[in-house]
């Protein structure tokens, strides 16, 4: 995040940062932080995006590097507790919405390899995407997932856990 800024009040154990806004990997980032900072803290953040550009936000990460693109916006809530990352991650929840324009799947041709029941490699082009999620016990929970393409439309719900399981 760049160019962060917001209105920032602690009391006692009790951080809250409001109003925030900044640059987030091409797009905005406006939302809120609530924390509660005792022996197990509690965070619970509001955030609304726009104009994210994947390419970009995925690079930060090796095993994603120039396999997505787009330019996504949405909203999602999370929450989560603990003084730990494991406890964090266990323990977060998190729901939302977004919306990707022009959307692509660099490494699978997806329309291929639903037809054919099997990962076939190419390229996944759509005019857009969009999908409701939320996450809890280590899940991250599509639904209505709707990729609109050119010629087809695909939709789908499923899950995917924190250790990469589909």
């Amino acid at each position: 995040i760049r160019r962060l800024q917001g209105n920032l009040s602690i009391a006692g154990r009790h951080v809250a940062f409001t109003d925030a806004t900044g640059q987030f990997y091409g797009g905005a980032l406006v939302g809120s932080l609530d924390a509660q900072l005792h022996a197990a803290p509690s965070y619970d953040m509001r955030l609304e995006f726009s104009a994210v550009d994947l390419s970009a936000l995925s690079s930060n990460w090796p095993g994603l590097a120039d396999l997505f693109a787009g330019s996504a916006s949405g909203a999602a809530s999370l929450q989560t507790q603990g003084a730990t990352r494991e406890d964090l991650a266990n323990s977060l929840s998190c729901r939302g919405t977004a919306r990707v324009n022009a959307p692509q799947l660099r490494n699978l041709d997806l329309a291929k390899s639903l037809r054919e029941a099997a990962s076939r490699p190419g390229v996944s082009l759509f005019r857009e995407a969009s999908a409701a999620f939320s996450c809890a016990a280590g899940k991250l929970q599509f639904q209505n997932l709707l990729l609109s393409g050119p010629v087809e439309s695909i939709g789908a719900s499923g899950a995917i856990d924190f250790r990469r399981n589909l």
